[in-house]
C-alpha cells in the first residue's frame, strides 16, 4: 500500500497523490496545462506537483465493469459496503487533515461534515435501499402475469467533485451509486485533491471489487475526456453554474443523464419588521461556514431602507466581537483561510467592487497576525450597481436597499440563478409574497438551516434533478 498521508512538517513538494484504477495505486504522469502546484491553505507552500491521469489509464477506468454479482445481489453489496464504512472510519483523521490543508476548513467543520460516516447511518440507508421495489409484477384483471418491470443499475457513474466540500458533497453520491449496484469514477477538483486519496485507501482495504471504484486526477482535459465518453452512463456534478452549463451541453450530445447542484447569487432579505439581531447572526453564520466558500452563500443582501443603518451597525459590532480569523487547527478560530485555488478569483472580484464609484467596503473582524494564508473577514460592499450580481463564493457580499416587498422581489430576480434564499421578517404576507415570486431551490425563513430534512428539485440555473 502506498502512503499518501500529508504531514504538516514534511517537505510539501515531496507529497505524492495517486490514481486508483483497477485496484492499483498509480502515479498520474501528465502535466496539467492550467495548473502546476497545489498549495497548503495555511502556509501557501506547495503540497503537490500537479499531474493528471494518462489517456491509457482513463480508458482502463472506463472499460472495466463490475460482474453480475455486484450488480444484482444487494446483500452481497451490503456486506462489502459496510466493510468500506468501517475502513472509512479508520481514515477519518487523514480525511479531515487533507481537507483542512487543501481548503482551509476548520477542523471542527471537517468533523461535522463526516459525522454521517458511521455504521448506524449506513444501516438506515441500506434498509431504505432494501425496501425499494426493484421488481414490479404487472397483472391483468384475471391476475394473469402480463409484464415485469425491473430497476437495474444505470452503469458507470462519473462524479466530479467541488473544491469546497469534496467529502460532504461527493462521497454520499458515490456511496449511493455503489449501493444501487453501479460503478463509479471519481474526479476530485485540483483545489482539493487529497481527501479522496483516503477514500480510495478505504475501498482497497475493504476488498471492494476492483472494477467498482476508480479515482482519477486532472483538470479540464481529463474532465472533458470522461464527459464525452459513451461509456459513462450518468454524471453527478457539484460546482459553478458556468461550468455546469458547459458540461450539460456536452452531455446532451449522447443524452447522458446528469444531476447537478450548482450555485447562484443567493438573496438574503431583511424586512422592515425583522429581528435584526437574528438576521445579523444568521448572516455571519453563513458567511463563516467553510470560511464563506459555500454554494448557498448570500451574495445579494437586500435590506429595507428604514433598518439598513442599524443592520450594518450590528454587523460591525458582532463581527468585531464574535469573528476570529486564525489557523484552522486553532479551536478558538471561527474562520480559517480560503482555499488558495478559490481565493484568487474572489480577490479579483473584490478589486472590481472596490473600483466602482462611491463603493464602500464594510468589515470589522481583525485579520490574524503572522499567518500566511488568504484570510478574508466577513465583508459587505455597498453602493454597487444593481445589475452587477456575481456569485462571490467567499465571505463577501453586496448590499442593496429596498422599500417594498415588490422592490425586494425585483432585486432578488436580477441574478440568473439562486440556489438558496434567506428571508427575515414577521409579516407572513410579505414573506409568502417574496417566497412565491422569487425562484429559489429552497428558503430559510427567520432561521439558518445548513441541512435539509427532505430531498427537493433544483430550480432554474441553480441545478438539475434532485438534491
Amino acid at each position: 500500500m502506498v502512503s499518501t498521508i500529508i504531514h504538516e512538517s514534511q517537505n510539501a513538494a515531496e507529497t505524492i497523490y495517486f490514481d486508483y484504477i483497477d485496484g492499483e495505486f498509480l502515479a498520474p504522469t501528465l502535466p496539467i496545462p492550467e495548473a502546476k502546484h497545489a498549495l497548503h491553505s495555511l502556509t501557501l507552500e506547495v503540497t503537490s506537483i500537479l499531474k493528471q491521469t494518462s489517456t491509457s489509464d482513463l480508458e482502463r477506468a472506463l472499460n472495466n465493469s463490475p460482474d453480475k454479482l455486484w450488480q444484482n445481489d444487494f446483500a452481497y453489496r451490503s456486506v462489502l459496503l459496510k466493510n468500506f464504512i468501517l475502513e472509512l472510519n479508520v481514515q477519518l483523521d487523514n480525511i479531515h487533515q487533507a481537507d483542512l490543508i487543501d481548503i482551509g476548513t476548520l477542523k471542527s467543520t471537517c468533523v461535522d461534515f463526516t459525522s454521517w460516516i458511521n455504521v448506524e447511518t449506513m444501516e438506515k440507508m441500506f434498509q431504505k435501499m432494501n425496501d425499494f421495489p426493484f421488481e414490479k409484477l404487472h397483472k391483468d384483471n384475471d391476475e394473469n402475469l402480463i409484464g415485469i418491470t425491473r430497476f437495474v443499475p444505470k452503469g458507470k457513474c462519473l462524479i466530479i467533485c467541488p473544491s469546497n466540500a469534496p467529502i460532504g458533497s461527493s462521497l454520499p453520491q458515490a456511496i449511493l451509486a455503489l449501493m444501487a449496484g453501479c460503478s463509479v469514477i471519481v474526479k476530485p477538483s485540483l483545489n482539493s485533491l487529497h481527501s479522496f486519496q483516503y477514500v480510495a485507501k478505504a475501498v482497497h482495504a475493504a476488498g471492494l471489487p476492483k472494477e467498482v471504484f476508480q479515482l482519477v486526477n486532472g483538470g479540464v482535459d481529463v474532465g472533458n475526456y470522461l464527459i464525452k465518453s459513451k461509456k459513462v452512463k450518468a454524471v453527478c456534478f457539484v460546482g459553478s453554474t458556468k461550468v455546469g452549463l458547459q458540461i450539460s451541453q456536452e452531455l446532451s450530445k449522447n443524452l447522458t443523464p446528469f444531476e447537478m447542484e450548482l450555485g447562484g447569487c443567493n438573496p438574503f432579505i431583511v424586512m422592515k419588521d425583522a429581528d435584526l439581531n437574528l438576521a445579523v447572526d444568521g448572516l455571519i453564520s453563513v458567511l463563516t461556514l467553510i470560511n464563506g466558500q459555500y454554494c448557498c452563500g448570500p451574495s445579494n443582501i437586500l435590506v429595507h431602507t428604514d433598518v439598513k443603518d442599524e443592520f450594518l451597525k450590528l454587523f460591525m459590532e458582532k463581527c468585531e466581537k464574535d469573528v476570529r480569523l486564525g489557523s484552522s487547527y486553532d479551536e478558538n478560530s471561527t474562520m480559517g483561510p480560503l482555499c488558495p485555488g478559490l481565493a484568487v478569483n474572489l480577490l479579483k472580484t473584490m478589486d472590481i467592487l472596490r473600483n466602482f464609484p462611491n463603493s464602500k467596503e464594510i468589515c470589522s473582524a481583525k485579520l490574524p497576525i503572522n499567518e500566511k494564508g488568504y484570510y478574508v473577514p466577513p465583508t459587505i460592499f455597498t453602493n454597487i450597481p444593481k445589475d452587477f450580481v456575481p456569485e462571490l463564493f467567499g465571505p463577501v457580499t453586496v448590499l442593496h436597499e429596498f422599500e417594498t416587498a415588490e422592490d425586494a422581489i425585483e432585486l432578488a430576480m436580477t441574478a440568473d440563478a439562486r440556489l438558496k434564499g434567506y428571508i427575515f421578517g414577521k409579516s407572513v404576507e410579505d414573506v409568502n409574497l417574496i417566497r412565491e415570486n422569487v425562484e429559489c431551490t429552497w428558503w430559510d425563513c427567520n432561521l439558518i438551516n445548513f441541512g435539509s430534512h427532505d430531498s427537493f428539485d433544483m430550480t432554474g440555473l441553480s441545478g438539475f434533478q434532485r438534491a
